[in-house]
C-alpha cells in the first residue's frame, strides 16, 4: 500500500575527491550532452547503501578505490525526480577513463572545465569549504574530527 500511494524517485550519489594540491576530480561523461563534465558517482541500486553505490560507481568510472567520508550536500533534482547525496571522499590509485568517461582528471577550483552543472559547482565549493574547516579543526587538536571522517555503512 505504501509503495503505490507514494511518489517514486531516483537516489544518486556523488563523490567529491580532492588531491593533495586541493584540486577536485572531475570526469567528462560520454552520455551527458548538456553538462558533460561532472563529479564521479551514480544511482543507488537495491539493496545497496549510498556508500556501497558510491564505491562501486567511482571504481567503475575512474578505477579509483575510495573511502567515503562526511556527507557534504543533499540536493533534489526536480526535473529527474531524484535525490542526490554528495560525500567528501579520499581515493587511492590513478584515475583512468572508462566506457562512461572520455576524460578524467584533477582540476583547480579556479579553472573547472565547462560545461559543468551549476549544482555540481555549488557542491564542489561547499565541499572545499568543509574540507578546509575539517583540516583546521584537526590541526587544532579537536578529538571529534576523526569521528566525522570515517567510512561506515552502519545504520543508526
Amino acid at each position: 500500500m505504501l509503495w503505490t500511494a507514494n511518489s517514486k524517485f531516483l537516489f544518486g550519489t556523488h563523490a567529491v575527491i580532492f588531491d593533495v594540491e586541493g584540486r577536485v576530480l572531475l570526469q567528462r561523461h560520454t552520455y551527458r550532452k548538456r553538462y558533460p563534465w561532472g563529479l564521479p558517482g551514480g544511482w543507488v541500486r537495491r539493496p545497496e547503501s549510498p556508500h556501497e553505490a558510491l564505491r562501486r560507481e567511482v571504481s567503475e568510472e575512474t578505477g579509483l578505490q575510495i573511502s567515503v567520508g562526511p556527507l557534504v550536500a543533499v540536493q533534489a533534482a526536480r526535473r529527474d525526480a531524484a535525490i542526490v547525496v554528495s560525500y567528501l571522499c579520499t581515493a587511492s590509485g590513478q584515475p583512468r577513463t572508462s566506457p562512461e568517461t572520455s576524460e578524467v582528471g584533477f582540476f583547480a577550483l579556479d579553472s573547472l572545465p565547462k560545461p559543468l552543472a551549476p549544482d555540481q559547482i555549488a557542491t564542489i565549493e561547499l565541499a572545499a569549504r568543509f574540507r578546509r574547516d575539517l583540516e583546521a579543526t584537526l590541526r587544532a587538536g579537536d578529538f571529534w574530527g576523526p569521528c566525522l571522517a570515517g567510512d561506515t555503512d552502519e545504520h543508526y
